[in-house]
C-alpha cells in the first residue's frame, strides 16, 4: 500500500510540475488578440413598386462587417 501512495504522489507531482510549466509559457508567450470586427449599418432607399403613379421607397437596412 505505501508503494501505491508514493506511486500518486509522485503522479501529482509531476503533473503539478508539468501545469506549472504550461503556465510559465503562456504569461511569456500571450496570444495576439483577433482583429476587432466593426459591423457599419446604414439605411437606404430601395424602391417598392408605385401607388396610383407614385413612387413607393422602403428603408433598407445594410449591414456591412469590416
Amino acid at each position: 500500500m505505501d508503494g501505491a501512495l508514493n506511486a500518486t504522489v509522485a503522479r501529482v507531482r509531476i503533473a503539478l510540475v508539468q501545469s506549472e510549466a504550461v503556465a510559465r509559457l503562456k504569461v511569456e508567450q500571450p496570444v495576439p488578440n483577433p482583429p476587432r470586427r466593426r459591423r457599419r449599418s446604414t439605411v437606404t432607399a430601395v424602391y417598392a413598386g408605385n401607388k396610383d403613379g407614385v413612387p413607393l421607397f422602403a428603408k433598407q437596412k445594410v449591414v456591412r462587417v469590416v
